[in-house]
C-alpha cells in the first residue's frame, strides 16, 4: 500500500536558478510554482503522453479522461469549476456524479475506472494540509493544463516517474533537488535510473548515497588527490566507457551525442547538444565538474572544494594536513 500524501502550498523562490558553466538558468516560473517546459522539450512531452495512451490501454478510460481534463485548474487539479453549484476541489462523489451524467454509465463501471487509473498512476487523491477535504490530482504526462506556466512543483512529488521522460534530465535532477527540499520530502532524483540505467552509481551521486571504489583507505595529499580523480574518475567513479559514444547522461538522448576522451592524463566528457554541458565552445568536464554539476553544486563558490571531498570518500581517500589548514588551526587556537 502506497504511503499517504499529504500536501502543502510552496511556493519556490524565483530567484533560484542553476548555473551551467557560467550561464544562468532559470528553470522556475516567475509565480515560483511552476518548473519551466522549453520548446526543446515538446518532443518528450508528445512521447510521455503516447506512453500514457499505451499504459491506459483502454479507449474509453481516455474518453472518460479527456472529459475529466475540462475540469483541471493550473496545478493539475480536479475542480469545480465557477458556474458549479459546489465550488472547490471535486470530490470523489463529484467525479462520479459527472461521468454519470456525461456518458451514462454504472457505478460498478465508474468504481472500476478510478481504481484502474490510480493503479497506473494518472489520476491520484491526495490530502491537502491542513484541510479534510481531497484533491485528486492528474499526471501530466497525461495532460498538462498550465503550458504557458510549465509543470507544477507539486506535481514532481507525485508523478516523479513521467515527469523525468518530459523535461531534460538535467533540469529534473536540479528541479527535483530544490523542490523536495522546499516540501522536506525524500530526493526523488532516483529516477534518474529511468534515464540511464546502464549506471547506478550516477544514480548514488545525486542521490547522495555513499559508496566506495577502494577497499584500502590511502592518506594523499590535496594536489595528488586531484591528479587522481582526474585521471580516471569518469570511468572509475561514474563508469562511463572512454572513445566511445553513449547517450548522454545529462538530457533525454538517443542520438548518442556523448563521449570521454582522455587529453593530457585527464578524462574529458564532452556532449555534441550545444544547450548541454559542453555548450556550443564544447568545453570539456573532468570528473570534478561534472560531480558538481550531479550534486547541484556549480553556484556554490565552494564547489571545487565540495567535490573534491566528496571524491576523496568515494576513493577512500584522506587528505593530508595542508598549510592553509594549519593556518586555521593557530588562528583558531
Amino acid at each position: 500500500m502506497k504511503e499517504a500524501i499529504i500536501m502543502v502550498d510552496i511556493q519556490i523562490s524565483n530567484e533560484v536558478f542553476i548555473e551551467i558553466t557560467g550561464k544562468k538558468m532559470k528553470y522556475f516560473s516567475n509565480d515560483g510554482r511552476h518548473v519551466r517546459i522549453g520548446r526543446s522539450e515538446g518532443i518528450k512531452v508528445r512521447e510521455a503522453f503516447n506512453e500514457m495512451r499505451k499504459r491506459i490501454g483502454n479507449a474509453q478510460y481516455i474518453s472518460y479522461l479527456m472529459y475529466l481534463v475540462t475540469f483541471l485548474n493550473n496545478n493539475n487539479e480536479l475542480y469545480n469549476l465557477s458556474n458549479s453549484k459546489v465550488k472547490g476541489p471535486m470530490s470523489r462523489e463529484d467525479i462520479v456524479e459527472r461521468l454519470k451524467d456525461e456518458f451514462d454509465i454504472s457505478d460498478r463501471t465508474i468504481r472500476r475506472f478510478l481504481s484502474d487509473i490510480k493503479n497506473a498512476n494518472i489520476l491520484i487523491p491526495t490530502n491537502e494540509d491542513n484541510s479534510n477535504h481531497t484533491i485528486y490530482y492528474m499526471n501530466p504526462a497525461f495532460y498538462n493544463a498550465a503550458p504557458e506556466y510549465g509543470i507544477n512543483i507539486k506535481l514532481f512529488l507525485l508523478f516523479p516517474n513521467d515527469i523525468v521522460k518530459m523535461i531534460d534530465a538535467y533540469k529534473f535532477i536540479h528541479c527535483s533537488k530544490v523542490i523536495t527540499d522546499a516540501f522536506n520530502r525524500k530526493d526523488q532524483t532516483k529516477y534518474l535510473r529511468c534515464i540511464n540505467e546502464a549506471n547506478e552509481n550516477i544514480s548514488k551521486v545525486v542521490n547522495g548515497e555513499e559508496f566506495v571504489i577502494n577497499k584500502t583507505p590511502k592518506k594523499i595529499t590535496w594536489t595528488k588527490a586531484v591528479e587522481a580523480f582526474k585521471k580516471d574518475g569518469i570511468s572509475k567513479v561514474l563508469g562511463l566507457p572512454l572513445n566511445t559514444l553513449f547517450n548522454c547522461i545529462f538530457h533525454l538522448d538517443k542520438t548518442e551525442s556523448a563521449m570521454v576522451l582522455k587529453r593530457s592524463n585527464t578524462e574529458l566528457y564532452y556532449c555534441r547538444n550545444k544547450d548541454c554541458v559542453s555548450t556550443e565552445k564544447m568545453l570539456g568536464n573532468d570528473i570534478i565538474n561534472l560531480i558538481a554539476i550531479l550534486k547541484g553544486w556549480e553556484s556554490d563558490p565552494e564547489w571545487f572544494k565540495l567535490s573534491v571531498e566528496y571524491l576523496c570518500t568515494v576513493y577512500n581517500y584522506e587528505l593530508e594536513e595542508t598549510i592553509n589548514d594549519k593556518f586555521s588551526k593557530l588562528s583558531a587556537a
